[in-house]
């Protein structure tokens, strides 16, 4: 049965005009609380703005009123989906008020037009604070509705587990939308959760058993609450519109699967889980010239051996030629000489790992040779002159494909041309802008062609119409540099390259890059005092693009912070005279580890989950040229929270910390102590008599943030810790 909720108005008998009055749950203390089977009305039309909200897989963008719910060890599916007068979204947020922590959002799900649908698994006792607000300002009236059902393979917590050499049916028909990551695909359809651990030969996961709609299957680590990419695919090449990931397990990680669809597709399927002794050779590609072809492929076997059967395109497998050779390392590459041009060829490849045990032979694979061969600036080594003020025109349709490395935004995955010329200190911009029939990169090197070091790459530039190209950066007097010219996917085509040198703007930003990055103090919460940034004098970098933005031009500046012994930020970004901004964090300066980006910011970003004691940093970018400028950049904590799991003050250990009961302090030396909330108002007082190591009952207070003091003359303070 479900119980629908309606707050009526107050009949006013008076003739004077009134203010509208807020919602009495407008602000996230006041809180309505709502429970299972129920639906509540609510209007957001008076409400005012969240500030302690963030975004939590949708965006924060417009004023809206507040729910809790105590857990109750459910699956709990929140809708406005029943009546809404405007576009919806729903955040879930667990902790408090103050310290709220991401659990779900949702703009448009439950297929209701711009409605809203999510759903989690809710931990019993966890107390969650839900937001309802709108899309760009959205406004009005709606209607949500409160299910709770037992925690099904729906999520990922209900995850089924599945071993070796078994298939297990599945469907995705009454599924509801996951809060997953993207994983080489993207989440675009509701999917069902499978689990495996404990396995160390190479895994196959295939839908390809059976299906009914065009299957994604998405593979992490971690944890549910914390999943981590480890592969996706969408279609199994030369199979058609089912899924098949290939995994090289840790027998010590738990891993999750999500099947799930493509742009909002479900159905019926079976999963199945292969375990490979001799594992499957994955991400197969060619390249071709005239005479020539180069396989490329990625493998676990490193020691077996090859061997690549090939012939007309359409031979019969045991009727072609074969070209075997030793699998030396995880990315082999193997090269088919004597071939005619001009002509279409197929191959098949397998791996022997011992004499009882071989891959499966993966193919057919076709691929074309070119009917001439191709110029000599196919290869770097070729690599034809170019000079400040001048052109040169080329045809990518006439060379082949040749991996190398990512610069920025242009990785490198269809047929190039090279260039090169020598640094003379000047600034220097290569541009395809309005010049190609074809979507084009650029990536510069220095270096030897057998070893190069990315410079600059770009993809698509500001301004330069049909996907054309142009980069700018500073070179060194009498560096070499090599430039290649390709394009988006498999694209090839005729351009024109054109150089430019100039003095440059001056001086270069001195946080153009990484290493240089300049250094924020995160402030208290309130208490920022913004620094001016800009990336006018910066330029395209070698370093690749965050995931966020992969393939957009950036010109980005560094800075860092560090952690402390916090894990929550709030980073505040303004544009001032920049035209559009966007942010990454990372780890680490030397290997760019990943942590999170979010591009056209608008609003506060929301940092959790960080490693504290740890060096981050911040890339902040836009695409540069005309649209390049200046903003304000600070970074704010809750310094109230920032505490130690073994915090240890004036020679006073406590533990542990955060704490739900009881609290541990060694190296007490006082009397009588006291717990001191935020307001400075005593909440306990205990006799410690000098003990070495006492414990404290702190299951009657209320969660938060508290300081441990000596009520002795000295009032000196013994530590702070967490109440959960």
């Amino acid at each position: 049965m479900r119980t629908t909720y309606y707050a009526l108005p107050f009949l006013l008998l008076s003739a004077a005009p009134v203010a509208a009055q807020v919602p009495v749950n407008d602000a996230c203390s006041g809180a309505i609380p709502i429970t299972c089977g129920q639906s509540v009305v609510g209007n957001t039309s008076t409400a005012t703005a969240d500030p302690q909200a963030f975004t939590c897989f949708t965006s924060i963008q417009a004023n809206g009123i507040w729910y809790s719910f105590a857990g109750t060890g459910e699956a709990i599916t929140l809708s406005t989906c029943a009546n809404f007068a405007y576009d919806t979204r729903i955040n879930v947020y667990s902790g408090s008020c103050n310290a709220l922590v991401c659990v779900a959002g949702n703009d448009d799900g439950g297929g209701c037009d711009v409605g809203s649908t999510l759903g989690f698994p809710s931990v019993l006792g966890t107390t969650y604070l839900i937001l309802v607000q709108g899309y760009q300002g959205g406004v009005g009236e709606f209607e949500m509705t409160v299910d709770c059902a037992p925690v099904t393979s729906d999520y990922c917590a209900g995850a089924v587990p599945i071993t070796c050499n078994q298939s297990i049916d599945g469907s995705t028909l009454l599924a509801t939308f996951d809060a997953a990551p993207e994983c080489e695909t993207g989440i675009q359809a509701p999917g069902v959760w499978f689990t495996f651990t404990g396995i160390s030969d190479p895994v196959a996961l295939t839908t390809c058993e059976s299906f009914d709609y065009d299957t994604r299957i998405n593979v992490y680590r971690g944890t549910c609450t914390g999943l981590i990419c480890v592969a996706g695919n969408d279609d199994t090449e030369g199979v058609g519109f089912c899924s098949t990931v290939f995994v090289n397990p840790d027998p010590a990680i738990t891993y999750y699967v999500l099947v799930q669809g493509y742009d909002g597709q479900v159905g019926d399927f079976s999963l199945g889980l292969t375990c490979e002794t001799c594992g499957t050779p994955t991400g197969i590609f060619t390249s071709a010239t005239d005479a020539s072809a180069f396989v490329y492929w990625e493998t676990p076997n490193i020691g077996a051996t090859y061997t690549i059967e090939y012939g007309p395109l359409g031979f019969t497998p045991g009727t072609g030629e074969l070209v075997t050779g030793t699998v030396t390392g995880p990315t082999p590459v193997a090269e088919i000489t004597g071939l005619d041009a001009d002509t279409d060829y197929a191959f098949y490849l397998q791996e022997q790992c011992t004499p009882e045990e071989s891959s499966a032979i993966v193919g057919v694979f076709a691929f074309t040779t070119l009917p001439e061969p191709p110029p000599a600036n196919a290869v770097c080594s070729g690599a034809l002159p170019i000079a400040c003020g001048g052109t040169v025109d080329g045809n990518t349709a006439l060379s082949y494909f040749s991996p190398g490395p990512t610069c920025g935004a242009a990785n490198i995955t269809s047929a190039g041309l090279w260039y090169t010329f020598t640094g003379t200190g000047e600034t220097v911009t290569l541009s395809t802008c309005g010049t190609a029939d074809f979507d084009t990169k650029i990536s510069v090197y220095t270096g030897l062609c057998t070893d190069p070091l990315c410079i600059a790459g770009g993809d698509d530039a500001v301004g330069c119409a049909d996907n054309s190209t142009q980069v700018e950066f500073a070179t060194t007097d009498g560096s070499t540099y090599s430039v290649l010219v390709h394009g988006y996917q498999d694209q090839v085509g005729t351009f024109t390259l054109s150089m430019s040198c100039t003095a440059g703007c001056t001086p270069v930003a001195a946080n153009d890059d990484c290493a240089n990055a300049i250094a924020l103090t995160p402030s208290g919460t309130g208490l920022c005092n913004p620094l001016t940034g800009t990336n006018e004098c910066s330029f395209a970098p070698g370093v690749a693009n965050p995931p966020c933005d992969p393939f957009g031009s950036i010109v980005d500046v560094w800075y860092s912070f560090n952690t402390g012994d916090h894990t929550s930020f709030t980073v505040l970004l303004e544009a001032l005279s920049i035209d559009g901004l966007n942010a990454a964090v990372y780890a680490d300066c030397g290997s760019l580890t990943y942590v999170d980006c979010e591009t056209g910011i608008d609003a506060d970003w929301q940092l959790d989950d960080l490693e504290p004691q740890t060096d981050h940093y911040l890339r902040i970018w836009n695409g540069g040229a005309t649209d390049a400028g200046t903003f304000s950049v600070c970074i704010e904590t809750d310094l109230s929270t920032a505490v130690p799991t073994s915090a240890v003050t004036n020679g006073v250990r406590l533990w542990p910390n955060p704490a739900s009961n009881r609290i541990t302090m060694e190296g007490v030396t006082s009397k009588t102590i006291a717990v001191i909330d935020l307001q400075g108002r005593v909440v306990l007082s205990a006799a410690a008599n000098n003990a070495t190591v006492m414990n404290l009952d702190i299951s009657n207070i209320a969660p938060g943030s508290y300081v441990l003091r000596s009520m002795d003359a000295d009032g000196r303070m013994l530590g702070r810790f967490i109440k959960e």
